[in-house]
């Protein structure tokens, strides 16, 4: 099916109700990054964090032989950004909070446990492993459906979609 594209205007739209907690800048970073680099949502699952170089511009995504390309890896500049679609900065917040150190970068998030009657609830848990590509499109309907839209019309390849139709549209 054909999903919507979520252009930089509408990419602001979508983050603008994120919250700055532990799930919301996993998210932030998911849909900043999927944006700027134009990705999938198999290469936004994909992605570890030994294969993030950083460079002077920003960092280098380097990313094992994707469905468009014959080489045998991809690299995908992620350059610093002066705005708050800025990759490296969302990458950085969500790293830093969920103490990503190396494999996944992007990992499901457990709920905590229901906190014991007067106890302080317990923080919530990073899993080890990678988003499925389902759990990647589904933040990505999750978020567009917190963000006033019809969350079914968006889906994981919205944000290559996005980034590619607004590129279109200043010309590149």
């Amino acid at each position: 099916r054909k999903v919507a594209a979520a252009t930089d205007a509408i990419l602001r739209q979508l983050l603008a109700p994120i919250p700055d907690d532990l799930r919301g800048l996993r998210d932030r970073a998911l849909l900043i990054v999927g944006f700027a680099g134009a990705l999938r949502r198999a290469e936004i699952a994909a992605i570890v964090v030994e294969r993030l170089a950083p460079t002077e511009r920003g960092l280098v995504l380097e990313l094992p032989q994707t469905k468009g390309s014959q080489a045998e890896s991809v690299r995908v500049p992620l350059p610093y950004g002066t705005t708050d679609l800025c990759p490296v900065r969302a990458i950085r917040a969500w790293r830093a909070a969920a103490g990503v150190e190396a494999g996944p970068l992007f990992r499901r998030i457990w709920a905590p446990p229901v906190a014991r009657l007067g106890g302080p609830p317990a923080p919530p848990r990073v899993g080890s492993q990678p988003l499925s590509l389902q759990t990647v499109g589904d933040i990505v309907q999750a978020r567009a459906a917190a963000a006033g839209f019809d969350g079914r019309a968006f889906g994981g390849h919205s944000l290559k979609r996005g980034a590619l139709t607004t590129g279109m549209q200043r010309g590149a």
